[in-house]
């Protein structure tokens, strides 16, 4: 019961940040909520969220041969994205139901639908048959790993032999059992469950992958920022509108958690990786 209340908690928090979201225009070039890979020549917001993709797919070896599994995919951006540019076939999974329908519908005007699929489904207990995918992509879906072992022990059944897996998320890296009070609170307001580095790292080995863990923190700095700030202005806009009953505790959380997301960061307790994995 504690598993399915805390899947619930995540659905929604996304389901408030959805409405957010789709109010604002911002569901497929300007994903939002992703963290954006920064570089020199790379300034912009919409940019910065496909250079962070180029930088995932860097690290994966992916041809249209693959079969691609797309963990928490949003608005279906990155599925969408791998059936268009590299033309793989995609499974994209999302546990919000509404996100998966403006994937379905995104996937229609790029003409990919015939190569990608969405499906409502919870990567604690995937519906997919075992040994059907080769490359799992999780960009930003494993701090919602309320239990990291058996996602990752469901990741490795659906895999193939030879199968990747690359991931782009926040992990904690300070001594492991010791508490963050910045980290709890981002993990409060987010219903996110963040896991460490080592402890990712230890389980893939355990399962007979090859790991490579490459710290991005400073190419996300801007985005962490850039949150930052907005969390700063929004907050005391969020307390007041709630105290008038105009909002729920979602909104004002949803400030809160920006905030503690820079300060934990900015503190050296969390920071942010690529990994990837190959089945020795």
């Amino acid at each position: 019961m504690a598993e399915r209340a805390d899947i619930d908690s995540v659905r929604t928090v996304y389901e408030t940040v959805h409405e957010k979201l789709v109010s604002a225009g911002r569901t497929h070039d300007q994903w939002g909520l992703r963290h954006g890979f920064y570089e020199a020549d790379v300034s912009e917001e919409a940019a910065a969220t496909k250079r962070m993709r180029d930088a995932m797919l860097d690290r994966v070896e992916l041809d249209a041969e693959d079969h691609v599994l797309d963990i928490g995919c949003g608005f279906g951006t990155s599925s969408i994205w791998l059936a268009d540019t590299v033309g793989a076939t995609v499974t994209g999974t999302n546990i919000v139901r509404d996100q998966l329908t403006i994937a379905r519908e995104l996937a229609d005007r790029r003409d990919v639908s015939d190569a990608v699929e969405f499906l409502e489904d919870d990567f604690h207990r995937l519906s997919i048959d075992e040994s059907a995918v080769d490359v799992v992509w999780a960009c930003e879906a494993l701090c919602y790993a309320h239990r990291i072992e058996r996602v990752l022990a469901e990741l490795d059944r659906v895999l193939t032999d030879g199968g990747r897996l690359v991931v782009a998320d926040l992990f904690r890296v300070t001594e492991r059992g010791r508490t963050c009070e910045h980290v709890a609170e981002f993990e409060n307001c987010w219903k996110s469950t963040i896991a460490h580095r080592d402890d990712i790292v230890e389980l893939l080995t355990d399962r007979g992958f090859e790991t490579t863990v490459t710290d991005v923190t400073p190419h996300v700095r801007l985005t962490i920022e850039r949150r930052y700030r907005y969390g700063l202005s929004l907050r005391p806009l969020q307390r007041f509108r709630y105290n008038l009953g105009r909002c729920d505790e979602t909104d004002v959380e949803y400030a809160r958690g920006l905030i503690a997301e820079h300060r934990a960061v900015d503190r050296g307790t969390l920071r942010y990786f690529l990994i990837t994995a190959e089945r020795r």
